[in-house]
């Protein structure tokens, strides 16, 4: 923290038997954190901003990062398949209700980056190499949802998915060239 002008630590206390996680306060800016499996094999790290969080957790063999946006829109995290499986938590605080997106990766190939942007109820995954797959969960103030089965990002592929509160509807944009090359909608697993 010390390279970063305006940074200090976060001191946080715990209760006896609970590790204290460590935090630290920096100004408005775009970041990498970068996190190490120790010896646990595991990684958890947050951003916090203004009305938004972004989480990551997994178990790692190696070094891993994510870079974020200043305004906390935009994640990036690099060598996915450093993980065996990961979670990343976007939350996004807004007027009446909290929206929790979450996407759950299992067993990620290769070293292309994964980005996922959020707005709302609105997330976009994009790979340039590489498949991934991952299932996506929505909550509103709590209460879970919404569940995707399997979905499978293609190489050079872009995922916009769109919740309106019963439903995903997900748009594939192949190559990444902005144009939609096909629309379905994602079925629910929550039961009901």
């Amino acid at each position: 923290m010390s390279e970063i002008p305006g940074a200090y630590p976060l001191l946080q206390d715990s209760a006896p038997g609970y590790a204290a996680r460590r935090g630290a306060h920096a100004p408005a800016g775009q970041y990498s954190v970068e996190s190490s499996p120790q010896n646990t094999g595991k990684i958890d790290s947050a951003v916090f901003g203004d009305g938004r969080v972004v989480m990551i957790e997994g178990a790692a063999s190696t070094t891993t990062s994510m870079q974020v946006t200043s305004g906390l829109d935009s994640t990036s995290i690099t060598n996915p398949a450093a993980f065996t499986s990961f979670v990343t938590t976007l939350i996004e605080e807004q007027s009446l209700s909290s929206t929790v997106a979450v996407v759950a990766v299992t067993q990620p190939v290769g070293t292309s980056p994964l980005a996922l942007q959020s707005s709302g109820n609105q997330v976009t995954l994009s790979r340039a190499a590489d498949t991934l797959n991952y299932t996506l969960a929505y909550r509103n103030s709590g209460a879970l949802d919404f569940v995707s089965s399997q979905v499978t990002l293609g190489a050079n592929e872009s995922h916009n998915l769109a919740y309106d509160g019963s439903t995903v509807l997900l748009q594939i944009d192949r190559g990444r060239n902005g144009t939609i090359n096909e629309t379905r909608t994602l079925a629910n697993m929550v039961k009901r």
